[in-house]
């Protein structure tokens, strides 16, 4: 089941990737990424890129899209880039659900409706971070004083040995009455 996802991953990149250099008319752009970094799984993280035509003007388009696919088992993520900055230039905040290898492809539709994809490798995003736990005001037994400890265990000792006499004397004093009476 692992090589059939990792095959038809490889299969749908490969495709992608032709049919992205066929669609992509007339002069060609130059897609760069802005520097990521990496993303951590459930978190936000900014992602753009600038677009530059081959005669170095900056490409304008009507719509560009950020698409990430997981290699591990190919869920996808997409998130509409906006237009941010300087012309040419496009945004977008994406949440990854899952740590690992992504790839990232970048679509785009120019004023003319003439579709572009270009495929800008594989992003690692690092797993989620362990949720905290809920932290108690109660201190601890390590942060309490040996002191303490021992005085807590020595209150204990003493109503229960003292619930102990009381029991006894009740019992005898029952005791008494039964033979008095």
């Amino acid at each position: 089941m692992k090589r059939l996802a990792i095959g038809m991953a490889l299969a749908s990149s490969l495709l992608v990737l032709s049919v992205g250099s066929v669609l992509a008319k007339g002069p060609g752009s130059t897609p760069t990424l802005d520097k990521i970094g990496t993303p951590r799984a459930g978190e936000p993280t900014t992602v753009g890129v600038t677009l530059i035509s081959d005669t170095g003007g900056q490409v304008v388009g009507d719509k560009v899209t950020f698409i990430f696919s997981r290699i591990a088992d190919s869920q996808t993520v997409r998130a509409e880039a906006a237009p941010q900055g300087q012309p040419g230039h496009y945004a977008a905040r994406v949440t990854l659900p899952a740590g690992g290898g992504w790839n990232l492809l970048v679509t785009g539709v120019n004023g003319a409706g003439e579709s572009m994809t270009w495929n800008m490798g594989v992003v690692r995003a690092a797993a989620a971070a362990p949720a905290s736990s809920a932290t108690s005001t109660a201190p601890t037994a390590a942060a309490m004083p040996f002191w303490a400890i021992a005085a807590v265990i020595g209150v204990a000792l003493l109503v229960v040995l003292g619930g102990v006499v009381v029991a006894n004397r009740q019992q005898r004093g029952r005791r008494t009455a039964s033979a008095r009476g």
